[in-house]
């Protein structure tokens, strides 16, 4: 018997492939991290490090093709604090939540990050109310955030709650993120 074909609507085999390799080194870096806190790699170090092999990933590109950096201060600041609420919080929180729950969980978790983002640009851009379709469909979005989340809870014991406090403020600050930049 053959499997049968699955279609995405308008997607090519190759942006299919894009997208699933995307997903598979996305998702894998939260199994790493836990490797890592695991190891005793503090969830500090563990932040540095993903900064600091983005570095050494994007400098040589931005050598190549001659990018000239920004150097008036509003834009700096900018940056820097977009450095923050996108990069150096999220990130040690991450590490954080993953010394007190699996690393799936974290996984699914920031699944959420489009939800708060959507919550923010409510908040803080003046957007458009939500249409009953729109916040049904924020509503199932957490809803089934919390059903794939619910297996990697170990109950609702203190280390779990904890964990996913700490999940919970790290897509916060993604979501805040990009919509105050």
């Amino acid at each position: 018997m053959l499997a049968p074909k699955v279609r995405f609507s308008g997607m090519t085999t190759k942006q299919i492939a894009v997208l699933s390799a995307l997903a598979l080194v996305w998702g894998a870096s939260f199994l790493f991290i836990r490797v890592l806190v695991d190891g005793g790699v503090g969830p500090v170090a563990v932040a540095a490090g993903r900064g600091t092999f983005g570095v050494l990933a994007l400098v040589p590109i931005a050598l190549f093709g001659r990018v000239t950096l920004p150097r008036d201060r509003r834009t700096l600041a900018g940056l820097f604090v977009l450095a923050l609420l996108n990069m150096a919080v999220p990130w040690t929180l991450f590490a954080m939540a993953e010394q007190h729950v699996v690393s799936s969980l974290a996984s699914v978790a920031n699944s959420s990050t489009p939800l708060w983002t959507a919550i923010f640009a409510l908040m803080l851009l003046r957007a458009d109310p939500l249409n009953r379709m729109q916040t049904a469909g924020l509503l199932v979005g957490l809803a089934g955030i919390v059903v794939l989340s619910a297996n990697g809870l170990s109950g609702f014991d203190r280390e779990s709650l904890l964990g996913t406090a700490l999940i919970g403020a790290a897509t916060c600050c993604y979501g805040i993120s990009a919509v105050a930049i």
